[in-house]
């Protein structure tokens, strides 16, 4: 058996796109809104739309600070560097 180097050395989060919805969520480090203020904990509120009969990529997240929504493509999410699941 042979051993292969990982492609990078980033840490993974692993979730099933069906249980997004309703998820919580901690930015690293926490976003940056225009006001300034840093933006922590999100709630995925739903998928953004769909296209073409298929589901689309892009959530739409919510902070819990603000009540602003975002657009974000869940892919994102599974960067252990920028997200974090929960909340810490």
């Amino acid at each position: 058996m042979r051993y292969r180097l990982p492609d990078d050395n980033s840490p993974k989060n692993r979730f099933s796109k069906t249980k997004l919805v309703g998820s919580k969520w901690t930015a690293l480090p926490p976003q940056q809104a225009q006001s300034g203020v840093p933006y922590k904990h999100y709630i995925v509120v739903g998928w953004h739309e769909r296209q073409h009969n298929r589901q689309s990529e892009a959530l739409e997240i919510e902070a819990v600070m603000t009540r602003e929504v975002y657009v974000i493509n869940y892919k994102t999410l599974k960067n252990g560097n920028l997200w974090k699941m929960g909340w810490h």
